[in-house]
């Protein structure tokens, strides 16, 4: 079953003891695994479409690869959003949101992206050489 969109606070408050002179933050380990999900999914379904995208527009060398590192920095930036820019409340670290997942998504984009090229070059070489085998009978 998917996760639900919807990031769930990590951040568990605990009661402020007299005697403590430091407190550490705690952390729900279930809900940091949800939002970590969450980021995963995220980043495999916009690598996937970007590849497509890519694909499509025809963007081959390092303009593809600077597609999806853009795609990626607007995904970190839309979960930042997502959790009204308040990271440590949703995740351990920043960490999480820029980095961790990058190279998952990296094997799905290059698939999609080289993948729809391969068709386009095919049905345009099909069509060209449809347009030549033709002749006119009378």
């Amino acid at each position: 079953m998917a996760p639900s969109a919807r990031p769930s606070k990590a951040f568990v408050k605990e009661e402020k003891k007299s005697d403590d002179i430091m407190e550490t933050p705690a952390y729900s380990a279930e809900n940091v695994q949800h939002n970590m999900r969450i980021i995963y999914y995220s980043r495999t379904f916009l690598s996937i479409v970007g590849g497509v995208v890519a694909g499509v527009l025809g963007l081959s060398a390092i303009s593809g690869f600077l597609c999806y590192f853009i795609i990626m920095l607007l995904v970190s930036g839309g979960i930042a959003a997502k959790t009204k820019f308040d990271i440590f409340s949703y995740f351990d670290s920043w960490q999480r949101i820029t980095v961790d997942g990058i190279t998952a998504g990296f094997m799905s984009f290059v698939l999609f992206w080289t993948y729809p090229s391969y068709l386009l070059c095919f049905a345009l070489c099909v069509v060209e050489k449809s347009q030549f085998s033709f002749s006119v009978l009378g």
